[in-house]
């Protein structure tokens, strides 16, 4: 028998001309001719299982890749792009950095800036490609030193040529990547800011490939992802933060041509290989037909809605992922940041209003008291010329961004290109490893003032008289934010924010200058104990007591949470110290402090280092028996 085609019922017309006598049907001929329809189209399926339901972008090029946020490129860094979205290495870099942020301390970045970056890291608001490459760079007992000593990122102060070498190792490590020779090569012209944007992504992607290979911090944490992910998909229930597929680059799912989806941890995009096995543990020996058929919001969600209405269960399963668990947090998103971008265009209309209105109303003519002119002018004078008991004017957010951003981009230039001295007349020493590999100075902060042998410095009418008068930090008010300092040579004490005063700051002062009832121990042997204290703060660091002291003194933070950037002329010492880690002959501190112990009567003095014999000097000294405090009073110029 042959199989007859299924008849297919359309719906009835209600006009006259539905029957062939040119007559109108009954109502109840209507009602049943419908009923007939509904059940039919019920029936028959809307679309046609042997169709795919994705539709074909806009805005492609011929790779399948759009071409969205590239048309105010220039035509090289365009040609860039459209090279980027269509290879695999791109979208494996990005999932790298965002996986293995935490363990390596890599800056988490988006898909749109690497490829701004790629292709222009010379600007400063690209450099943080180069903390990339520089925290890639560092091999496992760098890296391991780094991150169990403190949270400091360590630059070399010369790192292109670390980097050079580090090239000749990659081309014999891979060398299908790098066929013509090493990729950076200084010495031919070839370095990291001239070459072309895929050699950079190839690069940094080798420099990916060895940290899987060789890295233990990051197959620990890959093997703790795995054993999470595991967990959970036993369990079924999905931390977004570590167990989501995508986290380990496992497709999100196919279409009708078996065509594999990725997504990238952060981003929106949407990533398409044609050639790639089913398993996702077996891939293909040839690179697969690679593209971003999706890079806006937009275009995300345009593609979801064509997959709503689909047949095929592999695109149902990939419109339920895009719907449910991909596009809902970037919505929230993008309404917070439409409602930021909103405020802030409010404020800026409301400040600009106010400043034409001020404008409007200088302009005017109007009567001024002289009194009040008088006034002002000493006001403004005493601003211009700091008063010692003056708190200076606070500096604004932008005005201390500018600073951080200036000198960060200084430490992360290379030397060739770096300018001699730090932006904004910064010390180098601030941020700086000295060349015995001594670490940069560090300003104290708060209740870090107490017990510090400190030279503070005062004006006076003649330039020869100003000088730097020794003291010691008797105590510290957190409330005032003020110290009091006891100075040694005139025996008193006065209250002063050394926040911004021009100081030199020594070892800390040693233990015992105080006896049991908080009063200080005979003069003459208080300034024997901190004799050794008080030379370190004469030859130390001198603090002028700006703000751009203070902010850089606090740190200059890298392009990682929670870390900070410092120069090192060199980085093998890094292996010295873990070489000597256990050594019992350790050298000695620079400044080593000394211990008195006040005891009947006599004051034992430990001048000894590690060096040496612990012998204790003794000396005796006649009883105090009433013990006087400091005068506090201002202090008198010697």
């Amino acid at each position: 028998t042959t199989k007859k085609a299924p008849m297919r019922i359309s719906a009835p017309r209600s006009d006259a001309t539905s029957r062939k006598d040119g007559t109108k049907p009954s109502k109840k001929a209507t009602k049943k001719m419908g009923k007939a329809s509904a059940k039919a189209a019920s029936v028959e399926p809307k679309f046609d299982g042997r169709k795919s339901c994705v539709i074909a972008m806009k805005n492609v090029d011929e790779n399948g890749s759009s071409v969205a946020l590239t048309r105010n490129m220039c035509r090289d860094s365009r040609e860039a792009v459209r090279e980027m979205r269509g290879d695999w290495r791109f979208y494996s870099l990005v999932t790298f950095c965002v996986t293995f942020r935490a363990c390596h301390g890599l800056p988490e970045r988006t898909c749109a800036e690497f490829e701004r970056a790629l292709c222009d890291p010379s600007t400063s608001e690209n450099d943080w490609l180069i903390e990339l490459l520089l925290r890639l760079l560092e091999s496992e007992s760098e890296e391991g030193a780094v991150a169990s000593s403190s949270s400091t990122f360590i630059v070399d102060d010369d790192w292109e040529d670390r980097l050079d070498q580090t090239s000749r190792e990659l081309e014999h490590m891979y060398p299908d990547e790098f066929p013509d020779g090493p990729p950076i090569d200084t010495a031919v012209g070839k370095n990291f800011f001239d070459v072309d944007p895929l050699t950079r992504m190839d690069v940094l992607f080798t420099l990916c490939e060895r940290k899987c290979e060789t890295s233990r911090l990051g197959n620990e944490a890959a093997t703790t992802h795995a054993i999470e992910y595991e967990r959970a998909r036993r369990r079924k229930v999905f931390v977004p933060s570590t167990c989501r597929s995508e986290l380990h680059g496992t497709p999100i799912g196919y279409d009708f041509l078996s065509r594999a989806y990725y997504v990238c941890p952060g981003s929106y995009r949407l990533f398409r290989a044609a050639k790639v096995a089913i398993d996702n543990f077996d891939g293909p020996e040839t690179p697969p037909e690679w593209c971003t058929p999706c890079v806006t919001f937009e275009e995300v969600s345009k593609f979801a809605s064509a997959l709503r209405k689909a047949a095929n269960k592999n695109e149902q399963a990939l419109f339920e992922y895009l719907d449910k668990k991909h596009l809902p947090s970037f919505r929230e998103k993008i309404q917070e940041q439409e409602a930021e971008a909103q405020r802030l265009e409010a404020k800026r209309k409301a400040l600009q209003e106010a400043e034409e209105k001020r404008a409007y109303l200088m302009s005017l003519e109007r009567k001024r008291s002289s009194r009040l002119v008088i006034k002002e002018e000493e006001v403004k004078k005493k601003i211009e010329t700091f008063d010692r008991g003056m708190i200076p004017p606070k500096p604004s957010d932008e005005d201390i961004n500018k600073v951080r951003l200036d000198v960060r981009s200084w430490i992360l230039q290379p030397k060739r290109l770096r300018p001699t001295s730090p932006p904004h007349g910064v010390d180098i020493r601030q941020i700086r490893f000295t060349d015995d590999f001594a670490p940069p100075v560090k300003k104290p902060k708060g209740r870090e003032w107490k017990n510090k042998c400190v030279s503070v410095y005062w004006d006076a009418d003649d330039d020869a008289e100003s000088t730097f008068y020794d003291a010691i930090v008797w105590d510290y008010d957190s409330m005032s934010d003020k110290a009091s300092v006891f100075y040694t040579g005139t025996q008193t004490i006065e209250r002063i924010d050394l926040e911004f005063a021009r100081v030199r700051v020594g070892g800390p002062a040693p233990k015992g200058i105080v006896d049991k009832r908080g009063l200080l121990i005979p003069y003459a042997n208080m300034l024997r104990a901190v004799e050794k204290s008080m030379q370190s703060a004469r030859q130390a660091f001198t603090w002028r007591g700006t703000w751009i002291e203070n902010i850089v003194g606090a740190g200059i933070p890298s392009h990682s949470e929670g870390s900070t950037l410092c120069l090192c002329p060199s980085r093998a010492y890094i292996e010295d110290v873990n070489e000597d880690e256990d050594d019992e002959d350790a050298s000695p501190e620079e400044h080593p402090s000394s211990v008195i112990d006040v005891e009947d009567g006599q004051v034992c003095v430990d001048t000894s280092d590690s060096t040496k014999n612990d012998d204790s000097e003794v000396v005796v000294i006649q009883d105090s028996p009433s013990p006087k405090k400091p005068r506090i009073e201002e202090p008198v110029p010697l």
